[in-house]
């Protein structure tokens, strides 16, 4: 995965004319960035042609990423100008990165990881699937507006760079060994929602998983992870926990994460011609998830009662029941038997789990994620 040459540069207009009104507001170590005008970023850095500097590589490597077609999940290059000293990037403007966000609002809510977590998933997809590893994620190179599921992955300066590169804290333990993977990439991640959840600092992370370098980290234990929760989310721990796994063999992949329940809405698992019975406790999640699904075409019955569940299901009656999860635990030991019926799925608002240790050891396949926000199903 060598770096490219100066081939990118025949793709960058050369008629450049400097904006009057740029404004430097960060120098970073590759380049500057600025506002213009126009209210867009200009990312500005030195070219070299002879000695073919860092600063000259890294142009390359951004230019690289910047000519793959357009995608929703990674920051996007307007223009690409050159003249004889240096290249300009000129990008859609973000009001915030994720470490700012983060600072702001001491943390980040489920929903809100939830969000980041999706959202940079899929860019990093689309970035290994073009053979491209990012080597840096940290928050500061994840770019939102007001909310997160605005967010963007930025920065690719370091990508498919072979060697100890990135940000210290952030860097996979495998790569102070010379392992160069897409697998990296997970563990930065995996990272930066631990410190963006806790609003913690990465050297408080690595005291807490006992570790007295990045290159010494070792597997985090449940103890360790929920440390880092005011309210524990356990399937958002589950997943962290795969993420940041040293062994890359049992490492999530960037497929694992795409397809765990956490990032899976719950309601796309059942279609319109199913008759699906709906167990829940509390009427309000009954009338919610009910009306969502009529609206969907699928036939309907609601039981606020979980002890006839097993019962049936074994009459057929239903291709699918769903239950609060919480009910089958509170309700005696019936989970581990009903969760094995074919048809049987749990669902959950997230203030329901509370029994983590169960949830945990269960099968996620069974589970369908639902929230109840604002009569919104995600």
């Amino acid at each position: 995965m060598g770096c490219i040459t100066s081939k990118p540069f025949k793709h960058i207009k050369i008629d450049y004319e400097k904006p009057k009104t740029l404004v430097c507001f960060n120098n970073g170590k590759f380049g500057d960035f600025y506002v213009n005008n126009k209210n867009l970023y200009t990312f500005t850095k030195g070219l070299n042609l002879k000695n073919k500097s860092n600063s000259y590589r890294t142009i390359c490597k951004e230019v690289k990423v910047f000519d793959l077609p357009i995608n929703k999940y990674i920051i996007t290059a307007l223009d690409i100008y050159r003249d004889k000293l240096n290249v300009y990037i000129e990008m859609p403007k973000y009001h915030q990165t994720l470490l700012t966000y983060t600072d702001n609002n001491n943390g980040l809510m489920t929903n809100e990881s939830i969000d980041v977590i999706n959202n940079i998933t899929r860019g990093l997809k689309y970035l290994h699937d073009n053979e491209i590893i990012h080597n840096d994620i940290k928050p500061s190179n994840i770019l939102l507006n007001d909310t997160t599921d605005s967010c963007v992955l930025a920065d690719f300066g370091f990508n498919n760079e072979l060697g100890i590169c990135g940000t210290y804290g952030y860097i996979a333990p495998e790569k102070y060994n010379g392992y160069t993977d897409y697998y990296n990439d997970i563990w930065s991640l995996g990272i930066t929602m631990l410190h963006c959840i806790s609003n913690s600092s990465v050297i408080d992370i690595l005291c807490y998983n006992n570790s007295v370098s990045p290159d010494k980290a070792s597997d985090f234990t449940y103890e360790e992870m929920f440390k880092f929760y005011i309210n524990p989310n356990p399937i958002l721990v589950h997943l962290l926990m795969n993420m940041l796994k040293t062994n890359t063999d049992i490492r999530y992949s960037i497929e694992d994460i795409c397809i765990h329940p956490l990032l899976i809405p719950g309601i796309e698992k059942i279609h319109h011609k199913d008759t699906v019975l709906i167990i829940d406790d509390d009427p309000v999640h009954l009338k919610i998830l009910a009306q969502k699904m009529k609206m969907k075409n699928i036939n309907v019955h609601t039981s606020n009662c979980v002890m006839n569940a097993s019962y049936l299901l074994s009459l057929n009656k239903y291709d699918c029941i769903i239950s609060d999860l919480y009910m089958p635990i509170v309700n005696g030991n019936e989970l581990h038997e009903m969760i094995n019926l074919p048809n049987f799925h749990l669902i959950s608002a997230y203030e329901n789990i509370d029994y983590y240790d169960v949830i945990l050891k269960s099968d996620f396949n069974k589970l369908i994620r639902i929230v109840y926000s604002d009569f919104e199903i995600m």
